[in-house]
């Protein structure tokens, strides 16, 4: 459906579910997941309709599929048993899947905007077991715990690769924080009592949009990385959330639930340049 609105055009046809769609980075492709076997599969389909490429036919399910930049690798979370998972790769033009990830539980994979490595969430080494925001090379190897207080999850990339924000949990609530690609200069922001989570870093790398509950219900908030500063941008009596730019970094998508869910948009760009 083109994004001034119109009639959708369905791509996919198999009476089974087919969900969480990912655009490919030059748009002309989208990954899916499938249902339609015994287990949940990775496809892929062009965006202007054709024939359907099943990916992955591994013996457990396959959720979370994630573009590589350049667009020749799809990373993914394989689960074989419940509440155990690891990440892997597979070229998106087909081929043997690779396991990226040997642990206990791996997920939420994102690649870093150069396409040598993954941010994950995954089982911390602490004896609490909390879970913790790691980077692997993305052909597999050592990987690298990030944070080492409190519960982490939830990474997002600045565009030049050098930063990660995260959401992270060190007392009543969880913050946004941003640290370095090896773990250091961690810095947290935002309120001590209230939850701001699933940051989302703007294109150009200014910005940071966020979900913010300062005001007891959530809204969508900007933080710029360099200043602290934070600029809450909706008031609504409902809930706003899961913030997502346009590629110009001028317009937040978002959820808004009052009390349906509705998809919204809002130009932010004048309240950027003040």
């Amino acid at each position: 459906m083109a994004i001034a609105g119109g009639e959708p055009r369905r791509l996919t046809t198999s009476p089974r579910d087919d969900f969480s769609p990912r655009w490919s980075p030059d748009g002309k492709r989208i990954a899916f997941v499938s249902s339609r076997g015994s287990n949940a599969d990775i496809y892929v389909v062009p965006a202007d309709s054709g024939d359907e490429v099943q990916l992955t036919s591994l013996a457990g399910n396959e959720s979370d599929p994630q573009w590589a930049p350049d667009g020749s690798t799809i990373a993914f979370v394989a689960a074989f048993q419940a509440s155990l998972s690891d990440i892997w790769t597979v070229p998106a033009a087909g081929g043997d899947p690779t396991r990226v990830t040997h642990t206990s539980y791996a997920g939420n994979p994102r690649w870093r905007p150069n396409g040598k490595a993954l941010a994950f969430d995954g089982a911390g080494t602490a004896a609490q077991g909390e879970n913790r925001v790691f980077v692997i090379p993305a052909r597999g190897g050592q990987a690298t715990e990030l944070t080492k207080e409190g519960y982490g999850n939830g990474p997002s990339w600045a565009p030049d690769g050098a930063r990660i924000a995260i959401n992270l949990h060190t007392g009543n609530s969880f913050d946004v924080a941003v640290l370095n690609a090896d773990g250091s200069g961690l810095r947290k922001f935002g309120a001590a009592d209230a939850w701001e989570v699933n940051p989302y870093w703007s294109p150009d790398g200014s910005t940071i949009a966020f979900d913010s509950k300062v005001k007891g219900n959530y809204d969508v908030a900007l933080l710029n990385p360099t200043t602290g500063e934070i600029t809450i941008i909706t008031s609504t009596s409902g809930d706003e959330g899961e913030p997502r730019w346009t590629p110009d970094s001028k317009t937040l998508v978002f959820d808004l639930t009052d009390p349906h869910t509705s998809l919204v948009t809002m130009g932010v760009e004048k309240l950027l340049s003040r």
